[in-house]
């Protein structure tokens, strides 16, 4: 029987909107709608590790434009992303990310987050160009707030059915 993380999705994204209220540092929510610099680009993909499971990819731009790419179940490991969907983030929605980010202090991040003692699960990955800086951070069966909360606002700001789902998101 096929089971749809669709439910599952829908409920992660309503209990998104309680985690914004909470900053990374855990103080009250601070996110402000912020203007997007021109080189604004943010690159998220996640999946599981075992053979087999699901990838996803979405890239957005400064100017709203978004891919979202699929790797399906089982296919073979050297295997390409292939393109889904195309959308149009709207300038507040794509601001309120753009805030998150700033909120979060992605910069300062860890290049790698890494729950070593676990052989499977899942991972994400995330690249953010802004104001002529590019830093990319890899989490990997490890909860990270500050990552976890940027990536739930891709999904808040994304079509229903174009998301990022990994296992630290979705607990």
């Amino acid at each position: 029987m096929k089971r749809s993380i669709a439910p599952t999705i829908a409920i992660t994204l309503c209990l998104a909107w309680g985690f914004f209220l909470t900053s990374a540092s855990g103080q009250a929510g601070k996110t402000v709608i912020a203007d997007v610099p021109q080189d604004f680009k943010i690159t998220a993909i996640s999946g599981g590790i075992a053979p087999g499971s699901p990838h996803y990819k979405i890239e957005i731009n400064a100017k709203g434009n978004g891919i979202y790419w699929e790797m399906p179940k089982n296919s073979p490991a050297a295997s390409a992303f292939i393109e889904k969907n195309r959308f149009t983030v709207k300038d507040a929605a794509l601001r309120f990310l753009y805030g998150v980010i700033n909120d979060t202090d992605f910069f300062v991040l860890r290049e790698e987050y890494i729950a070593k003692n676990v052989l499977d699960g899942s991972y994400a990955q995330m690249t953010i160009t802004a104001d002529k800086k590019t830093h990319t951070v890899r989490t990997r069966n490890q909860a990270v707030k500050a990552f976890d909360r940027i990536m739930l606002a891709v999904n808040v700001v994304t079509p229903p059915d174009n998301k990022i789902v990994y296992n630290e998101i979705l607990e």
